[in-house]
């Protein structure tokens, strides 16, 4: 049975194919490959779960004989003049080994090992295949191919040429191995059992933090180690013994709080540090010039985080407040968590507490005893690690039907991001500014509740109608791309529940806002609406299939993450995320890569939004008003729609 390669084409001269047979894809995949070779978060893994029996020198011959017939997987990519050519590999042997055999079980920290093993492009054979016999009648199979191969060979294709190939090679007696399928998938996919214990070992990159560390290669971030979140929670008086106790617990609850980094043969790695303890940080604003100094304070607890030995995390303790209240201080550098993250472990370390002060109270639980009963016997069972949601989200190119139909999307967009970041060019400067605005409850409440109805928009969908409208007014009419980030714990993977698993879940993806030239505010709405509903897979795939380095980003950068206020709790006990100031969380030497960065949040009720970037004076302050001003407009209009559907009210005419 001969396999056809999807895109590849044999030419007369020699063994080389032509350049044209590396897709745009398969092109980024190599020059990251360049710029990180022991990069393995991208691999393509088929992990399945054999139920019956498995004939290993038959399945060896069908995977030799699978690469041999496939023209465009036993190849390797050639350099040769400024092009890159697929090159033929030596066609291998009946009798060589191409299947690793393991005759008992590996500890799950070796199989990830395994499967995070960096190809070499130009000289490794671009596939890796193990089969690890579990028991008398289990086992698992893995089979593993370079990300450069995604256009070459496809799950359905590879299953049922190694299925025919199989069966050749064994006598009558055997089942196929389809037959003995109970689950199987991409990486993760087939089930396997939760990481429930301390994680330990290596962990992917996502592409925001190989994005991060691509920025901190081209001179971006001058203080890497201080490019945080932090919070500050109105509490009340804690008990300082318990508080550590609880926050022993969370280190092995929620591993990413032990994620450190440092960079390795060029490339940068990830792994889970070991904490016994953490120090909690301690301050008395009881004293003016303690309170005073307080912001010096809380930012020189969070710029002495190590990337490379940890922990990039600390809390503070702060009392000295009136009323009999206290603050607790929370602050995470933005590699390990983004902000839903962290107001999940402030939702969490508050459970725990509780529930071991509650406990002393009454006489159930001994002080010395915090540390004997787990966290997940208080907060529940732990979902999938964030290692695992790395891993789904990295098969997900090669898990979707139609990554075709996804990458001919995304490569519609360059034209309307290269325009758009020229015209904003024209008025960037070095120096960054900021500014802010808020919205006030009235309108807060309707942008958040019955004027959706009228029609049919999400909170999204509303906030980017407005910037469509304002970044029109200030660039020209025409369409425009904005780079929306989100925190969507997605994987593509219908069985992966990461809704309580703490990580930096973000992602980045262009968003076109067809603003340009309409008059009439309900099509600005409609047709921001329909261009969010066609993005892919919500945006998922973009970092993954393409990245954050190889190709123009746009220039405005905007993200919404609502309200992080609320935490369990109430009157005297009640823990609540403030409006307080929080030190300095980023450091000022580190540059903004983005001319313009829109953050948009609830606080108390209110909308705020806070725009930063490399714009003149006159320029940020022109685009804060116009935004404030579109938003207004925005909500007036479908008001008044929703009160009265039949009138016309258009306030852009």
């Amino acid at each position: 049975m001969e396999i056809k390669s999807k895109s590849i084409t044999t030419i007369s001269k020699g063994s080389l194919y032509t350049e044209a047979t590396l897709s745009a894809y398969q092109r980024a995949v190599f020059y990251r490959w360049l710029q990180h070779p022991l990069r393995s978060d991208e691999h393509i893994v088929w992990d399945q779960l054999i139920t019956g029996p498995l004939h290993i020198a038959a399945l060896n011959s069908a995977l030799i004989r699978l690469i041999n017939d496939s023209g465009g997987v036993n190849c390797n990519v050639l350099r040769e003049a400024g092009l890159l050519h697929w090159v033929k590999r030596r066609a291998l042997s009946e009798e060589e080994w191409l299947l690793n055999y393991y005759a008992t079980p590996l500890a799950e920290t070796e199989i990830q090992r395994l499967k995070t093993q960096a190809f070499d492009l130009e000289h490794d054979l671009l596939t890796r295949f193990y089969a690890i016999r579990l028991d008398d009648n289990r086992y698992r199979v893995i089979y593993i191919l370079s990300p450069v191969l995604i256009d070459e060979i496809g799950f359905e294709q590879f299953t049922a040429a190694l299925e025919q190939y199989y069966q050749e090679h064994y006598d009558a007696g055997f089942p196929g191995i389809s037959a003995q399928v109970s689950r199987y998938g991409m990486l993760e996919s087939e089930q396997p059992a939760m990481e429930t214990d301390a994680i330990t070992g290596n962990c992917p990159l996502s592409p925001w933090q190989s994005w991060f560390f691509h920025q901190l290669d081209e001179g971006i971030h001058l203080a890497p180690h201080h490019y945080n979140h932090a919070f500050m929670v109105d509490v009340p008086l804690l008990d300082k013994e318990i508080l550590e106790g609880s926050i022993r617990q969370l280190l092995y609850y929620h591993d990413a709080l032990r994620l450190c980094y440092e960079k390795r043969e060029g490339a940068y790695q990830q792994y889970y540090q070991s904490f016994e303890t953490v120090p909690l940080q301690v301050a008395n604003v009881r004293k003016p010039a303690a309170a005073a100094a307080l912001g010096n304070t809380l930012t020189n607890w969070q710029q002495r985080f190590n990337l490379t030995r940890g922990p990039l995390f600390t809390f503070g303790y702060i009392d000295g407040y009136s009323h009999g209240r206290a603050r607790l201080f929370f602050a995470c550098h933005r590699l390990i968590m983004d902000e839903a993250s962290a107001g999940l472990v402030l939702s969490d370390l508050q459970q725990v507490y509780q529930h071991w002060l509650t406990g002393i109270r009454e006489g159930r639980v001994l002080p010395g005893e915090l540390n004997k009963i787990p966290a997940a016997a208080i907060l529940g069972p732990k979902g999938e690690s964030y290692r695992q949601w790395i891993n789904a989200a990295g098969a997900y190119a090669a898990a979707t039907g139609n990554i075709s139909d996804e990458r001919h999307y995304w490569a519609a967009t360059p034209a309307h991001i290269a325009v758009g970041n020229a015209l904003l060019q024209a008025n960037a400067t070095k120096r960054p500014r900021e500014i802010s605005f808020t919205l006030d409850k009235d309108r807060t409440a309707l942008l958040l509740g019955s004027i959706h109805d009228v029609l049919h928009t999400g909170i999204r969908d509303l906030l980017l109608s407005a910037l469509g409208i304002t970044v029109s007014g200030f660039l020209g009419d025409g369409d425009h791309c904005v780079l929306l980030e989100d925190y969507v714990r997605e994987t593509g993977w219908p069985d992966t529940d990461v809704s309580r698993t703490t990580g930096n879940f973000g992602r980045l993806y262009p968003v076109l806002l067809p603003t340009g030239n309409k008059t009439d505010i309900g099509a600005v709405i409609e047709a921001v609406k329909t261009s969010l509903q066609q993005i892919p897979a919500n945006g998922m795939g973009y970092g993954i299939l393409y990245g954050y380095t190889g190709q123009e980003l746009p220039m405005i950068r905007f993200k919404y993450t609502g309200s992080r206020e609320k935490l369990t709790g109430r009157g005297m006990s009640a823990w609540q995320v403030t409006s307080e100031a929080a030190g300095l969380p980023v450091a000022e030497k580190n540059r903004h890569y983005f001319i313009l960065d829109i953050h948009g949040f609830i606080r108390e009720g209110q909308l705020c939004f806070q725009l930063s970037g490399r714009l003149t004076a006159t320029a940020l302050t022109d685009l804060g008003s116009g935004y404030q001003h579109a938003l207004e407009m925005l909500i007036s209009y479908l008001g008044k729609s929703r009160q009265a559907p039949r009138k016309t009210f258009n306030p852009l005419r």
